[in-house]
């Protein structure tokens, strides 16, 4: 029974910070704001004002939001759509084809920008590839590989890995910062675009160097973050370390199937509740950006048993906050955080077994 009134008592508190935010969104002030959870594709929207859909699904938006968007996709296409105010979304996938906004701010992995998308300014945050074929005056753009064939009017900050740009684009005071220098892919071959386009400056970034400069920041996050997490989380580490130790396939399998079924259990909820379902996706949220403090905890408490159960916090958050930062590597070790960070997760809120009954190596059950 604690257990489920903490649970319920932090959806509570969690609904209550989102309840401001979305009733400002939802509420029937006559402005006509539209809120809904449909994903028709044949549907065409008409909002006098603002327009909010949090349902999680693949979504296809038409028509004329005089207002604002605010929406939280798995995939989202946009086709011959009009809004006054700025869109703001998070998707996994995202292809705009016709659109024309104030703002475009948005958060996934792989994105298209079509010819036809106008917006006087876009920022996009995405771990993929990113397109842009559209027309806008600032561009701010933070992703794995970026390709660019439409126009920047203004200024454009890039931050990719891998960027090309289409030799007939057209850019404007636009800054590069990535590990090998931005190329020309055309269909004659590749070749520098420095030497094509005069307004790009280039910066060169040292991987290494960027994270050793890094570090101390880490470091600190980390220290900070393990001595939070003991004081409030220390007792479940331990259990949840116990429960590592003995059956080590069936927790990694736990924190997977946690990982990835928690986005669709939410929009499922928007069903019945939109507020239950907000404060669940913020929860997941929450859980992922601090996954390795709560993964370094646990591994704390699984490899030093016998030692201070701060100080082995310590030990193994910094250890493991430093690997998850390093090139190449930090991929897979982030990845390793997630799924102990969501078994941690499924031991703590959905374990129906007192702590007596929880197996451990001498009692594996």
């Amino acid at each position: 029974m604690k257990k489920i009134f903490a649970l319920i008592i932090t959806l509570l508190l969690l609904m209550s910070v989102l309840a401001l935010p979305v009733y400002a969104y939802t509420m029937d002030d006559g402005a006509g704001n539209l809120t809904e959870n449909g994903t028709d594709p044949a549907e065409k929207i008409e909002a006098e004002g603002d327009y909010i859909n949090l349902t999680g699904g693949a979504h296809n938006l038409r028509g004329n939001i005089g207002g604002d968007l605010l929406g939280f996709f798995t995939s989202l296409t946009v086709k011959d759509a009009v809004i006054g105010g700025s869109m703001r979304f998070f998707s996994f996938e995202a292809v705009l084809d016709d659109l024309s906004c104030r703002n475009l701010t948005f958060a996934g992995t792989d994105t298209t920008i079509g010819k036809n998308v106008k917006a006087g300014a876009v920022y996009a945050f995405t771990n993929g590839t990113f397109v842009f074929e559209g027309t806008c005056d600032t561009l701010v753009v933070y992703a794995q590989k970026v390709v660019i064939k439409g126009t920047v009017n203004d200024n454009a900050k890039i931050n990719s890995d891998d960027v090309s740009f289409a030799s007939d684009c057209t850019v404007n005071n636009v800054t590069v910062k990535s590990v090998a220098e931005p190329y020309l892919n055309d269909t004659d071959g590749y070749s520098s675009a420095l030497n094509h386009f005069e307004t790009i400056n280039w910066e060169k970034v040292n991987v290494w160097l960027d994270t050793l400069e890094g570090l101390p920041s880490v470091i600190i996050y980390a220290l900070a973050g393990a001595l939070i997490i003991q004081l409030v989380f220390g007792k479940h580490t331990r259990r949840t370390a116990e429960v590592f130790k003995a059956h080590p396939v069936r927790f990694s399998f736990s924190g997977v199937l946690h990982l990835i079924s928690v986005p669709g259990f939410a929009a499922f909820m928007f069903i019945l509740s939109m507020e239950i379902a907000a404060a669940l996706l913020f929860l997941y949220m929450a859980l992922i950006s601090v996954s390795q403090l709560f993964a370094g905890s646990v591994l704390g408490a699984r490899l030093f048993p016998t030692m201070n159960r701060f100080l082995s916090a310590v030990i193994a958050t910094t250890t493991l906050a430093i690997i998850c930062s390093l090139p190449y590597v930090g991929g897979i070790a982030t990845i390793a955080s997630l799924v102990i960070a969501f078994g941690f997760f499924a031991v703590t809120v959905f374990s129906k077994r007192t702590d007596k009954q929880m197996p451990t190596p001498e009692n594996p059950q």
